[in-house]
């Protein structure tokens, strides 16, 4: 199978079992913001793609993943279903949450419980600021990465969320003043950017999360679509044309033909929208439930594969590469299914 198809195949299916036997050349990874927050994780490659996907470790659970990792000769295989879908896979370091970067998330608490996100019930590690900073220095130094990004929930107010981020941004550059930078804060006001952009961040990722405004006041019922949007316009002027990016995330009920009308505008902000599976999970099931009025619908791996070369003529037309991106998501691609890289 294809590199790509199967990448959409395990995307779909989000969870693969690890045997307890095998034994991997990298500690798996822990994420603690978002829908994973709260999961361990493995980066696996395929071909020359990369797939993220949330472990399993119980063999009972076998059945309902439908995923699991073999080893075999010193090889490692990737099963669904008692067929194998991918062949001689590798398994990738996760530097700090994602290969090559240290991607962190700096509060674990966020006040705006979006019903996707698992920062509200999920528990966090807690670290504080100067930690955090000592702990992506000392990766800078060591080389373990060569990028920052830096994530945050909003446990007061995003405002507040945001100097903190510049604060710890500022700590870096003063140590490595040309590592690049990625922030994903969430704020509605041009002068957090401002902020953010003085202190020496590179590129920007907010999040406009849901394709409609309606299902957006569904989800994340305390958040400014419309400021978030505006906001996008003003990260553009400040950081550049294709240096800010955007999740979109897919399977909360919206239609394909809401999706890139979504992306389009995005793109023709300049912004280069990150196209993202809905991930299902046991701490954001119930609130996903209670805000859908039924079982969320994660998307298959046929109908990201289309979307994602839709996404791909959007970007040719509106003369953005995703590729160029030094930071989080597009950096890293392991997510989606990204274009250019994947497709």
């Amino acid at each position: 199978m294809r590199p790509a198809l199967a990448k959409a195949a395990a995307l779909e299916m989000a969870r693969i079992l690890v045997p307890r036997g095998i034994r991997l050349p990298f500690p798996l990874s822990r994420s603690s913001a978002g829908p994973g927050g709260g999961t361990t994780s493995i980066f696996l490659q395929i071909g020359e793609t990369t797939v993220r996907l949330e472990v399993e470790r119980d063999a009972d659970r076998d059945r309902r993943t439908g995923l699991a990792l073999r080893g075999s000769g010193g090889r490692l295989d990737i099963i669904r279903g008692g067929r194998v879908l991918a062949r001689d896979v590798r398994v990738r370091g996760a530097g700090l949450h994602a290969p090559g970067q240290a991607f962190i998330n700096l509060h674990d608490r966020c006040r705006f419980g979006c019903a996707f996100c698992n920062l509200p019930v999920s528990p966090g590690k807690g670290l504080p600021a100067r930690r955090w900073a000592a702990i992506v220095r000392g990766a800078l130094a060591a080389g373990k990465v060569d990028a920052v990004a830096v994530t945050t929930g909003i446990p007061d107010t995003p405002s507040r969320a945001c100097r903190d981020i510049a604060r710890l941004v500022r700590s870096v550059r003063r140590d490595f003043p040309s590592v690049p930078v990625g922030v994903e804060p969430y704020t509605v006001d041009e002068g957090d950017l401002r902020a953010l952009r003085r202190a020496g961040a590179t590129e920007l990722k907010l999040n406009i999360q849901c394709a409609t405004g309606a299902i957006m006041r569904r989800v994340c019922p305390e958040l400014d679509r419309d400021g978030i949007l505006e906001n996008l316009e003003a990260g553009v002027r400040l950081f550049g044309r294709g240096r800010v990016c955007s999740n979109l995330i897919i399977g909360l009920g919206e239609t394909d033909a809401q999706a890139l009308r979504a992306a389009r505008l995005l793109a023709r902000m300049g912004v280069a929208v990150n196209i993202r599976p809905l991930r299902v999970n046991a701490l954001n099931r119930g609130p996903l439930e209670r805000a859908l009025g039924g079982r969320p619908g994660p998307p298959d791996g046929r109908r990201l594969l289309r979307l994602s070369r839709a996404q791909k003529r959007i970007f040719l037309e509106h003369g953005l590469e995703p590729g160029s991106f030094r930071t989080m998501c597009h950096r890293c691609t392991a997510c989606d299914i990204e274009p250019f890289a994947d497709l």
